[in-house]
């Protein structure tokens, strides 16, 4: 089996339980036709522009057009069973948080404080904090482009397995941000959050809206972690820049994200969950699924090759 079936599966599976979840639920669902009509025709385009040009073997332009297909599916797909496991209203463990952040001395609100009082500074992290769509598009086109399909194919298996992994551990473990747990004034984001999470523990899903509800683990730190083990193996022009970036942006999930430092912590060990997940699928499958079998032949290293990386 390769990626390619793997990862469709996944997608699949999380949608027709969001359906099966959805229809038999007494869940008062509030949705937009058009959305979702922009959203299949959307998949449809990218899926059969896919299917249209992998009989010229164009394997790069293929990579990004099945990436962006396969992260538009998983990020809506993810994000709406992040919804529905929080309809499940499970206790907020907001305050176990804030515990475990006093023992490791750790105050959200000076931290935050500190930034006000730093208008530049307050700036430039909140753009760092918001980079993380932008990185997201950048790695699809920069590996896809290049023909690294191997390692764009690992980081995408590891961010959807971090993406379920974040969905059930923060449906089962929820909380409200600093922002509510220690009464400083949010951002408009955090506020549209936080109405979405109470919104959801009153059974009320509203699939016209995407907010991130998760505050443990920290999704933020979880993609950013993967996203500096992805480019691990570039040149130190292209990968300090990004290791840079991404430290900034996953210390500027506690300053402007809203988070407490043990969802930090518990985003990295998320991290490195899907890397080890990933890594012992790939040495069972060693799939290439963006290429054609005559350049699979050709071009493809050993085996053992890969299996180092």
């Amino acid at each position: 089996m390769t990626y390619l079936k793997i990862i469709w599966i996944v997608v699949l599976t999380i949608f027709f339980i969001e359906v099966i979840w959805l229809s038999f639920s007494s869940i008062s669902i509030n949705y937009s036709l058009d959305i979702i009509y922009i959203f299949f025709i959307t998949i449809f385009i990218l899926y059969s522009s896919y299917i249209l040009l992998k009989r010229f073997h164009f394997e790069r332009v293929n990579a990004i057009l099945l990436s962006l297909c396969w992260i538009l599916a998983f990020n809506n797909c993810g994000l709406i069973l992040s919804y529905l496991l929080n309809t499940i209203n499970r206790p907020l463990i907001s305050s176990s948080l804030a515990d475990i952040d006093h023992y490791l001395g750790f105050y959200a609100p000076a931290l935050v404080h500190w930034f006000w009082n730093h208008h530049g500074l307050d700036i430039i992290f909140r753009y760092i904090y918001a980079s993380l769509t932008s990185q997201q598009f950048f790695i699809l086109f920069y590996l896809g482009g290049l023909g690294k399909v191997n390692y764009l194919e690992s980081y995408i298996m590891q961010y959807m397995i971090a993406g379920v992994l974040t969905a059930v551990i923060g449906g089962l473990f929820p909380a409200v941000g600093t922002h509510e747990w220690y009464g400083f004034a949010a951002s408009p984001g955090q506020l549209s959050d936080l109405e979405r999470l109470y919104e959801l523990r009153q059974n009320i899903v509203a699939l016209g809206k995407f907010n991130g509800i998760v505050e443990f683990p920290s999704f933020h730190t979880t993609a950013g972690v993967l996203l500096i083990y992805a480019f691990r193996h570039e040149s130190k022009f292209i990968f300090i820049p990004i290791l840079i970036l991404n430290i900034l942006m996953i210390f500027s999930c506690m300053s402007h994200g809203g988070h407490f430092l043990i969802d930090i912590i518990g985003g990295i060990a998320v991290a490195a969950i899907a890397i080890g997940f990933e890594r012992t699928i790939f040495k069972k499958i060693h799939s290439f699924s963006f290429k054609s079998k005559k350049n699979m032949k050709e071009k493809t290293p050993p085996i053992t090759d890969f299996a180092k990386r």
